[in-house]
């Protein structure tokens, strides 16, 4: 099935990609970046979103509508209005892709804020990503890591979780493969 997409904020004309219904959301995922080598390079799966292109009435978004000129330049209202619920990454496509009309939009992409996390001396644990909103407070992301990791541990409070910058000696953000990683990695209390 041919599912066209808008990639919110990039000011770019809606794009195709072919996919089976029988696909999931990660194989959709990964077939339009595919499609964007350039545009998500670098950008971590967890770090783009995908949304139903669908207006109040469930009916799919015109290609010339001024909400797709709105989503295309990035208006931060109406990408806050439509972009709400993203779909999960397991669900197989035949699931929300039913009837797909011509000149209509059936998908939004979205690339999201990410923190990267590493846990101080968890040396079974690789870095990984909170999804926050770059206005969320320090307990905004306490909750989101809790949420993350430890969401049915309910002797961990967010708000005891001790969260530290992770800069080297030039005050630069570490990069996930910089030596330093590792050593706090490995650091026990």
């Amino acid at each position: 099935m041919k599912l066209w997409y808008l990639i919110v904020g990039t000011r770019t004309d809606a794009m195709s990609v072919n996919v089976e219904p029988s696909d999931d959301v990660s194989d959709l995922l990964a077939a339009i970046k595919a499609s964007n080598p350039f545009t998500f390079a670098g950008i971590d799966d967890i770090m783009v979103k995908l949304y139903l292109a669908t207006q109040n009435d469930g009916e799919w978004f015109d290609a010339d509508a001024p909400q797709t000129t709105a989503l295309m330049e990035g208006d931060k209202a109406t990408v806050d209005a439509i972009c709400q619920t993203d779909l999960n990454q397991q669900d197989l496509l035949e699931q929300h892709f039913h009837s797909l009309e011509t000149r209509k939009i059936h998908l939004l992409v979205r690339s999201v804020d990410a923190v990267w996390c590493l846990i101080v001396g968890d040396t079974d644990r690789d870095c990984f990503a909170v999804v926050v909103k770059t206005a969320a407070s320090v307990h905004g992301l306490q909750k989101a890591i809790k949420k993350e990791l430890f969401d049915s541990n309910p002797f961990i409070r967010a708000i005891a979780l001790q969260l530290y910058e992770a800069k080297n000696a030039n005050d630069e953000w570490l990069a996930r493969s910089a030596p330093e990683v590792n050593k706090v990695r490995e650091i026990t209390w």
